[in-house]
């Protein structure tokens, strides 16, 4: 992960004391704080299953819209069952999602 898209991600966000939660096939993730909120931030990765991710506007905001239009629903029918808040930025130079921590 690079150290300069991280920082620039936290900073965008506005979230403080990221700690390194983990990664997944797609994903980095950290642990942050943003008022006095628990959030996860997420920042895609640049290699996924040994080959480089080009980025893609139009499909990362269609992959996390529809993330975010997911969470909405379930909330709908079932309080607190996703994450209350859900947002994404989507740039060449940064991308990242912030949602609500939902625990271990």
């Amino acid at each position: 992960m690079n150290e300069e898209k991280l920082q620039a991600a936290l900073l965008h966000a506005g979230v403080k004391e990221a700690v390194f939660l983990g990664e997944g096939a797609w994903h980095y993730a950290w642990t942050a704080w943003k008022e006095g909120r628990k959030m996860v931030l997420r920042i895609p990765k640049e290699v996924t299953y040994g080959k480089p991710v080009l980025f893609n506007k139009a499909a990362l905001k269609a992959e996390y819209g529809g993330t975010e239009l997911y969470y909405r629903s379930v909330n709908q029918a079932v309080a607190r069952a996703a994450p209350e808040l859900f947002e994404f930025h989507v740039s060449a130079s940064i991308t990242y999602t912030l949602e609500s921590f939902g625990g271990t």
